[in-house]
């Protein structure tokens, strides 16, 4: 019983390692498509700036109040995609739990609170 036992849980261990890698994998390409579109932004933006400098139609510190304004316009959407991660994955064990949860033949008892009075 106990070799049977050791086979299903590495088999299950083996499904939820390749699960949580393939997600990996999907957040991963979220997060560096995120980070390349604002470096691009952001290159995009200084290279605009120069060309603006150099035809004197703004000054060398527009460039980088522009350049300031726009890393701090994005900075949310950064941090966002970055803990989309823990997000998905705090969903997980919720539905997981759950599930578990309501496998269990458990009687749950409750508590009677009072009823407000006032």
């Amino acid at each position: 019983m106990q070799n049977a036992i050791i086979k299903g849980h590495l088999a299950e261990r083996g499904h939820f390692t390749f699960e949580q890698h393939f997600a990996n994998l999907k957040a991963a390409k979220f997060v560096t498509t995120t980070k390349v579109a604002r470096m691009l932004m952001q290159s995009l933006a200084l290279g605009l700036g120069a060309y603006l400098a150099i035809e004197q139609l703004i000054s060398a510190g527009a460039i980088f109040a522009a350049s300031l304004l726009l890393s701090r316009a994005l900075a949310p959407i950064e941090s966002v995609t970055a803990a989309w991660r823990n997000l998905a994955t705090a969903q997980v064990a919720y539905a997981n739990l759950n599930k578990f949860l309501a496998s269990t033949n458990i009687p749950r008892s409750r508590t009677q609170l009072p009823l407000r009075t006032d």
